[in-house]
């Protein structure tokens, strides 16, 4: 999983050079606003259900309810395809109403874009359904490693006839997202689509609607990070603002990669030790696993800190030089996260997720306040402070918490 990760961000990385290289900065601006937008509209059509989604089938799979999962399916399949097309006629509506005649209209993108929201919501679907039937690698393949592949080739094809435009971009971006879904739907069929098929419906309606509530708290808080910010410059502020910001914390993620990896990995040994009572063991483990991430990721802070202005005209040309110091307070967040190591994988991993949601919601309206008062008056720098001290304010929230509740020292700091 570790190994498809960091080929998505490869891939992910290299189309955004691309992009922001063949568009300019006005244009991969609209391109990026448009883009944060569809996932916002995509995570409203879900409403929290792929999370849901992982946990009951995964129940269902392990006592053979099949006539369960193909309830839940059903069901979640008409909620989303029923609010994805409520969601595509407002949208249209209003971008028929707000659109321009200028060369560069963002309500004109849009309407190219509409398809997006319901094919990106039943791709989530499709994933967290094969997720919860353990085919967890499986589940992210198409939409980790098919769709941004298949964008990549594309976008590659039309810089090369000369047709790279912010309209073709979102065109290409469209036909990898149906091409990852199609092959999502494939692979679902080959585990387990017999099983399914044959069961009878049942439904649980109660009780997923009342366990569906948390899980759109937690998917609403987790969006608001780069993608919201990014929306919010977008309305607030200029194309140009967008792409700075962009640029900057697509560069950034070098650093905050290592931590989310390690995270990812050591989740399910946080879980067992936790459980099994052995604190010290999950101290040391812990403490180790934040040693190793603040290790690897001090060489690129460390360059990006001194070398920002050359790391994006190299990557991503001169016309991106202003957003040296939004690169650099991105960076310096990611830096004070890394520094206090791991700690909110240690309060999801066990038993106290509620104390994790309730922090990740201080975090979150702390950035959105930042985003109001800083992004009218810093543009992008604006976007940058609050992206990078919104993230440190939780890590540090995270890691009070977390030796409140294990009684354990678990960072290298605290």
């Amino acid at each position: 999983m570790v190994g498809v990760k960091l080929v998505n961000l490869a891939l992910a990385f290299i189309s955004s050079i691309l992009v922001a290289r063949s568009l300019g900065p006005a244009g991969y601006g609209a391109y990026a606003f448009i883009m944060s937008l569809v996932s916002l509209l995509a995570l409203l059509s879900c409403l929290g259900l792929p999370e849901l989604m992982v946990r009951e089938i995964a129940k269902y799979e392990q006592s053979r309810e099949w006539g369960l999962i193909r309830g839940l399916l059903h069901k979640s399949h008409l909620f989303v395809a029923g609010i994805g097309v409520l969601l595509m006629l407002l949208v249209a509506m209003g971008s028929l109403i707000f659109s321009t005649s200028t060369e560069l209209d963002r309500w004109q993108l849009l309407l190219i874009a509409l398809p997006l929201i319901p094919v990106i919501a039943m791709a989530n679907l499709r994933t967290a359904t094969l997720r919860g039937l353990r085919r967890v690698v499986m589940g992210a393949i198409p939409e980790m490693v098919i769709k941004p592949a298949a964008f990549l080739m594309m976008l590659l094809w039309l810089i090369f006839i000369g047709k790279a435009t912010a309209e073709t971009a979102i065109v290409a971006h469209v036909g990898a997202a149906l091409g990852a879904l199609l092959v999502g739907i494939l692979l679902f069929r080959r585990v387990a689509a017999e099983k399914v098929k044959s069961a009878a419906l049942e439904y649980k309606n109660r009780e997923w609607l009342s366990a569906l509530l948390p899980f759109m708290g937690l998917a609403g808080v987790s969006f608001l990070n780069v993608e919201f910010i990014n929306i919010f410059l977008g309305f607030s502020g200029t194309n140009q603002d967008v792409a700075m910001f962009r640029a900057a914390a697509n560069i950034a993620l070098v650093v905050a990669l290592p931590l989310a990896l390690i995270e990812s990995v050591i989740s399910p040994y946080i879980t067992r030790l936790y459980h099994a009572g052995d604190l010290g063991k999950l101290q040391k483990l812990t403490q180790v696993a934040s040693l190793a991430a603040l290790l690897t990721s001090a060489v690129p802070a460390i360059v990006l800190l001194l070398f920002s202005t050359e790391a994006i005209i190299l990557l991503y040309g001169s016309d991106y030089a202003p957003a040296f110091s939004t690169l650099v307070v991105i960076v310096l967040g990611y830096v004070i996260v890394n520094l206090v190591g791991l700690s909110m994988q240690l309060l999801y991993a066990t038993e106290y997720q509620a104390s994790a949601f309730r922090i990740s919601t201080y975090g979150a309206l702390v950035t959105v306040l930042l985003c109001s008062f800083l992004i009218p008056f810093f543009g992008a720098l604006g976007a940058g402070i609050a992206l990078g001290f919104g993230k440190a304010l939780r890590a540090a929230l995270f890691v009070v918490e977390a030796r409140r509740r294990l009684e354990i020292k678990t960072s290298l700091i605290w």
